[in-house]
């Protein structure tokens, strides 16, 4: 999610807009194909409950089988839909419109260095710049707006000392939190 954010790709209002489909399986076994999820939390649950399912019935001794299952988000289950039992049966259909590429490794840098920063790449910033906990770090750039208002809020204090820092990173994450909350 966060990526998604730092790199503009989306606004995050996903609301009836975005639907995934993820594959999981457990290693040595045939995977499962969860279709119908509706946001990265539920990609999540759906994901744990699947490993949850597949892992009972290799206690039970049970078989595994590849096949395609359904998400229902109210009941927080899968539902199995059809089973796959070869790689033909996904139907996969080659795209004639794409031609292949090759991108030179220049090129593939030079896109590196325009990326913006990454949250992974802005929490050791903000553990090394304002002297945060890797908690306090990763706490304020998980959303992008927040980790902007912090440091334009830093950048702006006349003192820079850090417990100034801290202080403000608290004061965001508890007061100015619970408000827009």
């Amino acid at each position: 999610k966060s990526i998604v954010q730092y790199t503009g790709i989306s606004n995050l209002d996903f609301e009836g807009s975005c639907r995934v489909d993820a594959n999981i399986s457990i290693k040595g076994h045939p995977r499962s194909e969860v279709k119908n999820i509706n946001s990265f939390r539920e990609v999540e649950r759906a994901l744990k409950w699947e490993i949850q399912r597949q892992k009972n019935l290799i206690k039970r001794g049970k078989d595994l089988i590849q096949e395609t299952r359904h998400w229902d988000d109210k009941r927080r289950i899968t539902i199995g839909l059809r089973t796959k039992e070869f790689e033909k049966d996904y139907r996969y259909f080659p795209e004639q419109d794409l031609v292949p590429i090759n991108l030179e490794k220049t090129f593939i840098n030079k896109v590196k260095k325009e990326l913006p920063e990454m949250p992974n790449e802005r929490i050791k910033r903000f553990q090394k710049e304002y002297n945060l906990s890797e908690f306090d770090a990763e706490i304020l750039v998980l959303d992008k707006d927040i980790a902007d208002f912090y440091e334009e809020g830093v950048k702006s204090q006349k003192s820079y000392q850090s417990d100034n820092y801290k202080q403000f990173c608290n004061w965001l994450k508890g007061d100015i939190s619970r408000w827009l909350n």
